[in-house]
């Protein structure tokens, strides 16, 4: 068979062998083996830029406007599929967020969002971006952990 291709999927870092055996139509054959190095899958970096500072807007039902922008990338190359954007309120004014309740914003793929709040106060924006493989792949030996995944606040 000419120009014949054959793909694998493999989940684990490391080196491999790949063995190729040709026969030809006089039974005749040649084989050839070569190591390939698989590298480890590495995570996305969250990086976004926002605002710091916002005022409540008269025309907007005195609401103050959330704006951030991602700035997030792959080091390896991968899509980054998915950006959830959330923010916490710091609803008891002592400077920490981690009592607060997380509020999804979006949970697309926006790589800009504004979002109207109508409380005076500190908030913080969090991002979290989930990179996809870019090729097909054969999604019943995926499993949810294998998407990677980076996290950033501001």
């Amino acid at each position: 068979m000419s120009g014949s291709r054959k793909d694998i999927l493999v989940k684990q870092a490391g080196t491999y062998i790949v063995e190729l055996t040709v026969t030809n139509s006089y039974g005749l054959s040649a084989s050839a083996s070569l190591p390939m190095t698989i590298v480890p899958d590495e995570p996305p970096v969250a990086v976004f830029t926002v605002v710091k500072e916002v005022l409540r807007d008269p025309a907007r039902g005195m609401k103050a406007p959330l704006k951030a922008r991602d700035a997030s990338y792959s080091p390896d190359g991968d899509m980054i599929a998915q950006r959830i954007w959330s923010y916490r309120y710091d609803s008891d004014n002592d400077g920490d967020f981690d009592d607060e309740a997380v509020v999804i914003i979006d949970s697309g793929n926006k790589t800009e969002i504004e979002h109207l709040v109508p409380d005076v106060g500190r908030y913080r924006i969090y991002l979290e971006v989930v990179e996809d493989f870019g090729q097909p792949t054969i999604q019943q030996f995926i499993a949810s952990g294998d998407y990677r995944r980076g996290q950033s606040w501001n």
